[in-house]
């Protein structure tokens, strides 16, 4: 269950199904599966739905499907499969939405030669508005044995911040700092090499990303740290999960990781 409010360039959704759904960032091209934390309604007795915020911009599209799409198997029994999907649409996102569901459907029904042994069903969706209000945007690639670059960084999102909201609470700002800097800890641990990271503040909230190429880690266990054992780490999700109110872990081919949290208002 999805809200699009292309004017505020969220989507919030409650994610209560079997497989993800793909984003297609306008930015670079780059198609991404989107899966919450919920386990699919009805696979256990009791459940509290976690609510998650993905941002968009114009030129974005959302591709939601069934199993079907992707668990089709060819005649080696070799699935269709998740990633495939992505770099289809990230191969075909100049057409327009209904044309990336009609060619989806037919590559998958070929593929699979004998037919969909399992429900197969597609939407598509596409910003066609941009955000309103005015927005502050950056971008910038890391190394992770660069610790002065870190605390620039740092510098650089506080002054931003403080810029795009000058009346805003300092309390916030400086959570939200703390959140971002553990974030990027947290994925510089997890990554292979080099990560990206940025930010988009606007009057409404602030959403930061963080790109990396590694090995999936459980990013959505979040528990308390025990403060009486003093541990050395276990506080960075924790942390996270306080400071934003959605934190989400999106997967491209190759391992690449994009980490998205956002605070929804300030």
């Amino acid at each position: 269950c999805g809200r699009l409010e292309a004017g505020k360039g969220l989507l919030s959704f409650v994610d209560a199904g079997h497989p993800g759904f793909a984003y297609l960032d306008s930015r670079d091209g780059s198609c991404w599966e989107v899966k919450g934390s919920n386990m699919p309604i009805g696979f256990v007795a009791c459940q509290t739905f976690k609510e998650y915020v993905l941002p968009v911009r114009r030129g974005d599209s959302l591709v939601f499907y069934s199993d079907g799409i992707t668990e089709s198997e060819n005649s080696e029994g070799e699935l269709f499969g998740t990633e495939r999907l992505l770099r289809f649409v990230a191969a075909h996102r100049a057409l327009p939405p209904l044309k990336i569901v009609e060619e989806i459907m037919k590559t998958a029904f070929y593929y699979s030669l004998s037919g969909f042994r399992d429900d197969a069903t597609i939407v598509a969706a596409g910003v066609d508005a941009d955000p309103s209000g005015p927005r502050s945007d950056w971008r910038e690639e890391l190394n992770r044995s660069d610790g002065e670059g870190l605390h620039a960084l740092r510098s650089r999102f506080e002054k931003a911040l403080g810029e795009a909201l000058p009346n805003g609470d300092s309390r916030i700002r400086a959570e939200l700092t703390l959140g971002f800097m553990e974030a990027l800890g947290n994925a510089i641990r997890h990554t292979e090499g080099t990560a990206t990271a940025g930010w988009t503040i606007h009057t409404g909230g602030v959403t930061v990303e963080i790109e990396f190429r590694g090995s999936d880690y459980q990013w959505y266990q979040v528990r308390a740290p025990q403060m009486r054992d003093l541990p050395l780490h276990g506080f960075g999700s924790w942390i996270m999960d306080k400071t934003f109110d959605s934190v989400l872990l999106l997967r491209g081919p190759e391992n690449k990781k994009r980490l998205v949290m956002t605070k929804v208002s300030l």
